[in-house]
């Protein structure tokens, strides 16, 4: 959602209106390239509303229309415009296909070219699964047949907020994927602003407790996700490990393992599009956590505890290690902005670490 904000409040009108009508369009109707080139001004009807959130995309699409010629032979809405004009030449399927890999190149993204005509639909899909909506909806708003797409796009939107708990909580805590598999729903309190959570069987056998508050990343609030995935459990689970698997639309029995744990880095470069993306290892967000600590200048005692280390030489070699990570294929994974300022953390005491996600 970032990035279509981005692209309507940024990118030129006399080079991208006419892209950015079809995004429109596009992505409120879920829309196949055939059906926007097939499109007519009669399927529109303007009901005089405006949008909000700061981007009136209805202006938009009438700016462009207000632009078409008079006397044009034909009702196809979407027309050719270039340097702030329109045509009377019909826009072409392949036009329309190109579209998502100019937007993604205006914007700067990796692998502009990896963006296909598709991926209006796929993210209108996305978005709609990501605001609750349950299966029956998604069929309808997208125009499929059968229920298994629909059901794969809602599997996913859960999946997914699991991968992003997981990762704060391995971010936060400079947790190991060990620790993370064997929480237990015991060991997270929820006191409507933070979470408190607590790792007592680490591999230093060191007591940890680290707190996550309350931030919003994109109009989505990191305690409500957290809730929304805990409310996924059903309540014949028979064991209290917090991170189980989804499947179809709920949660199972069936535990989440190590090694599902270790390749959420690699996911997560994966969806970002970043290079090696197999570089991105289970060690990526410890080694990240340490070296937002180091950063903000932090000591080794005060390293130590943060991640449960026993000895100065490992806590040292940590910190070590991450400097030259910044170069190396296996660069830490901050975010999906890769830009978080030091005075995101601040250190209670000794004992304890609150992590502050600021701005991400």
């Amino acid at each position: 959602m970032e990035n279509v904000k981005n692209f309507l409040k940024k990118a030129a009108d006399a080079d991208f209106l006419f892209m950015k009508a079809v995004m429109i369009i596009a992505l409120h109707g879920a829309c196949r390239a055939e059906e926007l080139r097939l499109l007519k001004v009669d399927d529109v009807e303007d009901s005089g509303l405006t949008s909000e959130n700061g981007i009136n995309g209805i202006e938009l699409y009438r700016k462009y229309l207000n632009l078409r010629p008079k006397h044009v032979d034909h009702r196809r809405l979407l027309i050719y415009y270039k340097s702030g004009k329109c045509t009377v030449q019909p826009v072409g399927i392949n036009t329309l296909y190109s579209i998502p890999k100019k937007i993604a190149a205006c914007l700067g993204l990796p692998k502009p070219n990896s963006f296909t005509g598709h991926c209006f639909r796929r993210t209108s899909a996305t978005f709609l699964a990501d605001s609750e909506a349950d299966i029956q909806v998604l069929k309808r708003h997208d125009g499929w047949r059968s229920s298994g797409v629909a059901e794969a796009y809602v599997e996913d939107s859960i999946e997914n907020k699991a991968v992003v708990i997981s990762a704060f909580f391995l971010f936060a805590g400079a947790c190991r994927s060990d620790e993370l598999i064997n929480m237990v729903l015991e060991d997270i309190s929820d006191t409507g602003d933070i979470l408190v959570l607590q790792i007592p069987d680490s591999k230093t056998n060191i007591k940890r407790t680290f707190t996550i508050t309350n931030e919003i990343l994109n109009g989505v609030s990191i305690l409500d996700m957290y809730r929304k995935y805990l409310d996924c459990r059903s309540p014949k689970t028979c064991h209290s490990r917090f991170f189980v698997t989804y499947v179809k639309g709920k949660c199972t029995n069936q535990v989440i393992g190590k090694n599902t744990i270790a390749k959420i880095p690699y996911r997560i470069a994966i969806f970002l599009n970043l290079d090696d993306s197999k570089g991105y290892t289970g060690h990526s967000f410890r080694l990240t956590s340490a070296t937002l600590l180091v950063n903000a200048g932090s000591d080794i005692l005060t390293l130590k505890k943060h991640g449960g280390w026993r000895t100065n030489a490992v806590a040292e070699g940590t910190s070590s290690t991450t400097t030259t990570l910044e170069n190396n294929k296996q660069e830490p994974i901050s975010t999906s902005r890769a830009n978080i300022s030091s005075r995101g953390i601040s250190i209670s005491n000794l004992t304890n670490c609150t992590i502050h996600f600021n701005n991400i």
